[in-house]
């Protein structure tokens, strides 16, 4: 599982949970990723404390999102990536994904 030192590390930046995450989020990272011409797209890491019923501490770990554009419509795409992924294999995965060409960057 990830720790924050491995999101420090590739620069995402910390903040906290916004006013649409639930209470079990501690906090987020995200990053932008560039290509060479444009903003191509961010993931999010959102860290997760879960408990049991009674409020005692069971796990924590991380969901990952990403949002991508179909190319010519600019259609969000939202995907969500559960704490069984590696930070590796979303990153890996996301790139994977826009260099189909499917995809516009973030910032057309």
């Amino acid at each position: 599982m990830a720790e924050d030192k491995d999101f420090e590390e590739r620069g995402y930046k910390r903040y906290p949970p916004t006013a649409i995450d639930c209470d079990a989020v501690k906090y987020c990272y995200q990053k932008r990723f560039d290509g060479t011409a444009a903003q191509k797209y961010f993931i999010t890491a959102k860290k997760w404390e879960i408990c049991d019923e009674t409020g005692k501490y069971v796990h924590n770990g991380f969901e990952y999102e990403a949002q991508l554009y179909q190319k010519g419509t600019h259609m969000p795409l939202n995907l969500t990536f559960h704490s069984e992924w590696t930070l590796d294999d979303v990153e890996n995965y996301i790139e994977e994904i826009y260099m189909t060409g499917l995809f516009d960057p973030y910032d057309e």
